[in-house]
């Protein structure tokens, strides 16, 4: 759960093969603060009509500040004939990418499981050379970068909302047929 964000909890069932349905007499115990930052832990538990208790299940709920994150795109593993290069002043990081024909970007990142709007730095002299974001080997759409007007004049591409996975997650910045810009570099802005 995002930090001040409300809490929903998801509910529970329960049944015993003599009382069938005993989904409405869980007892739910524990709390969340959602306007400071930790860790929370809700218990259910529930019994029979003979006082036969079930095993406690707990629910883990994280309540998390998301910061935005920022990667170079240097930094990522290259597939095709993709370069880095530092000829076009006011890039960011030690370099950036230019996109030599067809292929891809890749990157791996931390994150939580909220909605982030995803947006490029990047530099394209004429056009509009599209790339497809594949999120966790899902495909996100794809994100649009319009002409800049020269490959040293840096510009940022709109947002696109993704939501990572909480942990690792693999983000792939993909050709759609056509290259694509010079890209400096890559932000997540937590929503």
């Amino acid at each position: 759960v995002t930090l001040g964000q409300l809490f929903t909890d998801p509910g529970s069932s329960a049944s015993d093969n003599l009382d069938g349905d005993l989904s409405t007499s869980v007892a739910v115990s524990g709390s969340i603060d959602i306007n400071t930052v930790g860790t929370y832990v809700l218990s259910y538990d529930v019994s029979d009509a003979a006082g036969n208790t079930a095993t406690t299940v707990t629910r883990t709920i994280d309540v998390v500040s998301p910061v935005i994150l920022s990667i170079e795109a240097e930094t990522a593993t290259i597939g095709g004939a993709h370069t880095v290069d530092t000829v076009n002043a006011g890039f960011t990081g030690s370099g950036y990418i230019v996109h030599s024909g067809e292929g891809y970007l890749e990157y791996t990142f931390t994150a939580y499981g909220v909605a982030y709007d995803l947006s490029v730095r990047y530099a394209l002299d004429t056009g509009d050379l599209p790339l497809e974001v594949i999120l966790n080997s899902t495909s996100q759409g794809n994100l649009a970068f319009p002409a800049t007007g020269s490959f040293a004049v840096w510009g940022d591409s709109g947002a696109l909302t993704i939501t990572p996975d909480s942990g690792s997650n693999t983000l792939r910045l993909s050709t759609t047929g056509v290259g694509g810009a010079n890209i400096d570099q890559i932000t997540l802005t937590p929503q």
